[in-house]
């Protein structure tokens, strides 16, 4: 290949990442480094300090440090970011650099769901039907795994899943279980695709299928769910 044109296809290449092949705006381009998104978050930008915030985060970043991780989270929340307010609540309930505190992680959760973030809707649901930092109420669980389900959070569409096909704080309805398991299956949750290999290996809610289940619980194993394997490896067996 002549030199010129390796040269144009490096640079193109390098255009292609910074922009993420999407024709990005230069905003987005602006937070990809440290400097840049510190610089953006002194100025206000609050994605900017949430950006940073998963930096810090990131146990393999030679640079990680969860402290100033959970004060940039805490910054962005503070300043209207949805995702900050998920994210400082995930490292209190995850224990994150020894932050471990379920109230705090409710907290936030709550105020992130308030916010219209899903994903804290879906959190606060399972902090809700654990009793983890707040009173077990599988009732208001329910009814934000529901939410969650319709803003598009395929964990909160599985765990309602669970709930009908066992009955919890709604009438067991294994055809409302499927359609749910099979819902979150088709967004990629693999929590979703197990759970309906299960009912198609039981032929609950749905015509009794080994090789459906089969299909189901590889697709599930090969997305790292290895309670897939196992069921797997113990059906084939």
């Amino acid at each position: 290949m002549p030199l010129e044109t390796t040269k144009r296809l490096i640079t193109a290449l390098s255009l292609a990442i910074a922009f993420g092949l999407s024709g990005c705006s230069s905003d987005r381009v602006n937070v990809v480094s440290p400097d840049n998104a510190r610089e953006a978050c002194e100025g206000g930008d609050m994605q900017a300090c949430n950006t940073l915030g998963d930096q810090y985060r990131d146990f393999y970043n030679p640079t990680h440090d969860y402290a100033e991780a959970a004060r940039l989270f805490r910054l962005a929340c503070d300043g209207g970011n949805m995702v900050g307010c998920f994210n400082i609540g995930d490292m209190h309930r995850y224990n994150a650099g020894s932050l471990r505190d379920h109230a705090k992680s409710v907290h936030f959760y709550t105020k992130a769901c308030d916010g219209g973030n899903m994903s804290g809707c879906a959190y606060l649901g399972i902090m809700y039907a654990r009793g983890q930092g707040v009173d077990q109420d599988t009732a208001e669980a329910a009814r934000l795994y529901h939410l969650s389900c319709e803003g598009g959070i395929m964990l909160g569409c599985s765990n309602l899943g669970d709930f009908y096909h066992s009955g919890k704080s709604v009438a067991k309805d294994d055809q409302e279980a499927a359609r749910l398991y099979r819902k979150a299956c088709k967004g990629e949750d693999m929590s979703g695709c197990r759970n309906l290999a299960g009912l198609y290996e039981t032929g609950e809610g749905v015509r009794k299928n080994r090789n459906k289940a089969i299909e189901l619980y590889r697709k599930a194993c090969a997305g790292d769910d290895p309670w897939a394997c196992t069921s797997l490896k113990t059906l084939l067996n």
